[in-house]
């Protein structure tokens, strides 16, 4: 399988290369999630003398042994006798044991296929980069560059150094069991891509909220003379331009809403880890409603601009076009298993109260 998939790079590198310029701004924005992808040998993509460009064979090659690595590691861990023993004696009872058997097993299944989706959809995370890039030049300005990029660098700050923090406690108050397994420790520390994958995606939809917000700015002063050089094919382009980029993140990304879907299955047993779960789904539910609620008062301000009598053809054109276009948009989903909105985060904090109510019962009895 990694033989077919590393043909499939290689094809792809040396018979159809895609580089695109990558202005500044763009790479300022996510320069913390980039760098932290590549630390954790799961990068997207390169950039190379401001150019966008696929990982190269070396970081390809990077990426493989970071799974084959995870894999010897959870393998050894899960399969060699004496490791068997200690676990025997660590944990008492077989739910414990099935738990940590379960661990090793999502950790080789999550590798794989970050490496897997990340061969498979380079050229599709490429040309998210560039489409945000195409918005980002036709709204000339965008408010609040600097604090979006401050706000990342954050963001990103707090993931890396919460799940190191996380990961190091468990691992030094395993009762003694793992003071000297550091590939352990290591290999657990890599997992936390999964959580800078998901902010990841959450800043990708926060940026494009507020491009979105922008553009329904612009409609609404459409008549106004300082704005009257922004043309009626210029809009209808750039919103076009926001929903394939729209698209490209669900195609991206709805891998990741299933991992993150399981994870309030199992969260119950480790307390410090649903809180963080439950908090990542409820933000990605939240950028995800205000991008739904902005593209539909997009719609609603071409439906009351089309009322207007005096409203010059050009200009009803544009809204007529916008309104068709808005008519095949759909929700992100998790490959159709289910919606991301509002309801998702219903859902889910009643799964998780269920649970709690379970294990109180249980506990009372």
């Amino acid at each position: 399988m990694f033989s077919k998939i590393l043909l499939k790079f290689l094809y792809f590198s040396s018979s159809s290369p895609v580089h695109y310029p990558l202005d500044e701004d763009i790479q300022r924005m996510f320069y913390p999630f980039n760098c932290l992808l590549l630390l954790l040998c799961t990068p997207k993509y390169a950039i190379r003398n401001s150019y966008i460009v696929p990982n190269g064979i070396t970081r390809t090659i990077l990426s493989f042994l970071s799974v084959c690595f995870v894999i010897i590691v959870s393998v050894f861990y899960l399969f060699f006798q004496e490791q068997n023993d200690v676990y025997a004696s660590a944990h008492e009872g077989a739910i414990e044991l099935v738990i940590t058997i379960f661990l090793h097993i999502l950790y080789i299944s999550i590798t794989i296929m970050i490496f897997v989706l990340n061969i498979i959809h380079s050229k599709d995370n490429i040309l998210l980069m560039v489409s945000i890039q195409k918005i980002y030049r036709s709204f000339i300005i965008i408010k609040g560059v600097n604090s979006f990029v401050i706000w990342n660098w954050i963001i990103a700050g707090v993931t890396i150094i919460s799940n190191i923090a996380i990961y190091t406690s468990f691992h030094m108050t395993s009762n003694g069991v793992y003071i000297f397994t550091l590939p352990l420790l290591i290999r657990n520390c890599m997992y936390a891509t999964v959580d800078v994958n998901c902010v990841y995606a959450i800043r990708v939809l926060a940026l494009l909220n507020k491009c979105l917000d922008e553009w329904v700015d612009r409609i609404a002063r459409l008549n106004e003379e300082e704005e009257y050089y922004m043309n009626t094919t210029k809009l209808v382009n750039v919103y076009l331009d926001i929903l394939k980029a729209y698209k490209l993140y669900k195609t991206l990304f709805q891998a990741w809403l299933v991992v993150f879907y399981k994870y309030p299955v199992f969260g119950f047993m480790a307390s410090l880890w649903i809180f963080k779960d439950i908090a990542l789904i409820v933000i990605q539910s939240v950028q995800c409603e205000k991008f739904y609620l902005a593209n539909e008062r997009a719609k609603t301000a071409c439906i009351l601009l089309l009322r207007d009598k005096n409203c010059p053809n050009d200009q009803r054109r544009l809204y007529k076009q916008i309104l068709q276009t808005n008519r095949v948009f759909s929700k992100m989903s998790a490959y159709g298993l289910f919606y991301v909105d509002p309801r998702l985060t219903i859902a889910v904090v009643e799964l998780f109260t269920g649970y709690v109510i379970v294990l109180l019962q249980f506990a009372i009895l």
